[in-house]
């Protein structure tokens, strides 16, 4: 009688065919998404127009050199398409040029502004788009063209399996990199890498890493700790992979420790909270490595618990700088005073949103809490979705990111090999509650990996 064969992960699997070796073609697409990967964390985590440029290069030529091997060029899963066109459509309809009439219909606010910055003797009656700051437009409109190139580029390289095994090992190489450079700069006390930046923490943090915000690079370490702890999980590893993940995991832990974020430590713990319910469910179907069945539960109930009542008790210990009081938990968050300006900014652009990229040029007209802090984003994943694209759009893009986080989480409940990079995304998408880590290249080009892995499985 013929055995269904089991694959490393433990669960039973259809018969794979032999995958034939990569074509020329194929390994120097493999190299130019590997460059662009380790490159996405360092120049301040790919903020400067320049190196969303390079990385534009980068991923396109992966995409052409894909193509020319054979690979497929179809974008199959219809989460990902969806991604591709409702991000672009976010991108792009603002920069579109509207009759006057259209424009004060949809944004009177818009169209005011216009009016306003109209030099003497021009005509006023001309088209406007909807978007107020046409610089940082169009470099949403780069930074969109480079992601969703190097998505494209993954998706045509993720229909092999081995593919996918690899791609997880390179962003925990990834991680394990930005480490890397963390650590010399940290030791050295340099604020740059080749000069081309000065993070805007090393006035008050002891870290000098890659990112340009403590926030960030927690976002990032968690993410991959999280996915180190599911490889260390999930399947035996060769020899060199297990140091590389081990190590790499445990750096990246000690990471997330140092850089002290908040943020870090709620995405993080709720990660590892749903990654213990996986390997109890996993635990229960009969896996490689099995526990008692009720330990995994417990575990589960442990981390993110114990993470909010740890900060909830620090934040309580806080005393005010000026007159040693007692502060109330929170009171210093900057985010929270905005937020009721934020929400007026919302309903004052209901349908159009202010564009992607147009929120620091529109809410200094809403902000009433004075300041020196500058702000550049609504640090919070929903409002900035709200407050750049409109209810309709935005609307549609926070269910996106549901939609997301609930497939990847019921295929990684199915699939144990992907537990690890599921419940990396989880943990971004939980910190980018408090924070707009993914809206840097170095958190956001991880992401779309991991999950082209997720979807493509």
């Amino acid at each position: 009688m013929s055995r269904t064969p089991v694959d490393r992960s433990g669960t039973t699997t259809r018969e794979h065919p032999e995958e034939p070796p990569p074509s020329w073609a194929l390994r120097l697409s493999d190299a130019c998404l590997l460059l662009a990967l380790l490159g996405a964390p360092l120049a301040a985590g790919t903020v400067h127009p320049q190196s969303w440029g390079a990385l534009f290069v980068l991923s396109a030529g992966a995409w052409l050199l894909a193509l020319r091997g054979g690979a497929r060029s179809k974008v199959s899963h219809p989460l990902l398409v969806a991604v591709i066109t409702v991000t672009g459509l976010a991108v792009l309809l603002p920069l579109v040029p509207l009759p006057p009439a259209l424009l004060e219909s949809l944004s009177p606010q818009a169209a005011e502004m216009w009016r306003q910055g109209i030099p003497t003797g021009q005509v006023e009656e001309s088209w406007r788009p909807l978007h107020r700051a046409p610089g940082p437009g169009l470099y949403a409109v780069l930074r969109w063209s480079a992601v969703v190139t190097f998505l494209l580029a993954c998706a045509s390289r993720a229909t092999q399996r081995h593919w996918r095994e690899r791609a997880r090992l390179w962003v925990i190489a990834t991680g394990g990199l930005a480490a890397i450079v963390c650590i010399v700069q940290t030791a050295l006390d340099m604020d740059a890498v080749l000069g081309l930046y000065t993070p805007r923490w090393e006035q008050v943090h002891p870290l000098r890493s890659p990112l340009l915000l403590a926030n960030h690079w927690a976002a990032l370490q968690g993410a991959v700790f999280l996915l180190g702890c599911g490889e260390l999980l999930r399947r035996k590893l060769s020899f060199r992979a297990l140091v590389l993940v081990a190590t790499t995991t445990a750096v990246a832990g000690m990471m997330l420790w140092l850089a002290d974020s908040r943020g870090g430590f709620v995405g993080t713990a709720a990660g590892l909270s749903v990654l213990l319910l996986l390997a109890s469910s996993n635990n229960r179907r009969g896996s490689e490595r099995r526990l008692p069945q009720a330990v995994p539960y417990i575990l589960a109930a442990v981390p993110l618990p114990a993470t909010v009542g740890w900060l909830l008790w620090r934040e309580s210990s806080k005393t005010s700088g000026v007159t040693g009081l007692s502060q109330v938990p929170l009171s210093d968050e900057a985010r929270l005073l905005w937020l009721p300006d934020v929400l007026q900014l919302i309903r004052e652009h209901p349908w159009t949103g202010v564009g992607v990229g147009g929120f620091l040029d529109s809410f200094p007209a809403f902000r009433t809490i004075t300041g020196q802090t500058i702000a550049y984003q609504p640090e919070s994943l929903p409002l900035k979705l709200l407050t750049e694209n409109g209810l309709l759009v935005g609307g549609t893009l926070i269910a996106l990111c549901l939609s997301i986080a609930v497939v990847v989480l019921l295929r990684a409940n199915r699939r144990p090999h992907l537990a690890g990079a599921a419940v990396a995304l989880l943990s971004l998408l939980v910190h980018d509650q408090a924070d707009f880590a993914l809206h840097t290249g170095g958190v956001l080009i991880p992401a779309v990996l991991l999950l082209v892995i997720c979807l493509a499985a």
